[in-house]
């Protein structure tokens, strides 16, 4: 029997040494973003892949300041939540494996 995609991105994030739960948190911020500059005719919003340089960016600053922790990270409440800085590739490959996993592609 095969795996179902959504165990399969799960077992995929945890072989590259992410939290799934961090990488759908991010994901949350990315469609929040996307569907505001829809919704309020903005124009168009960033891809992907360009709105999470700037995201890591800004993790990447407020980490170093000492900022406490994103909620969402599902293995300890006061862990602070690195992927998206100590692993960037990894962890835009993962978003963008959510996003096609979730619209079924």
């Amino acid at each position: 029997m095969a795996e179902d995609p959504v165990s399969a991105w799960n077992r995929s994030c945890r072989d590259d040494g992410l939290d799934p739960a961090e990488v759908r948190l991010v994901m949350g911020r990315y469609l929040a973003y996307r569907d505001y500059y829809r919704r309020e005719s903005r124009g168009s919003p960033l891809p992907l892949a360009k709105w999470f340089e700037w995201y890591r960016i800004e993790t990447a600053s407020e980490a170093s300041g000492g900022s406490p922790a994103a909620d969402g990270c599902s293995v300890d409440s006061g862990a602070q939540n690195r992927g998206a800085i100590a692993r960037p590739d990894a962890f835009l490959r993962a978003l963008a494996s959510l996003a096609s996993v979730a619209s079924g592609s």
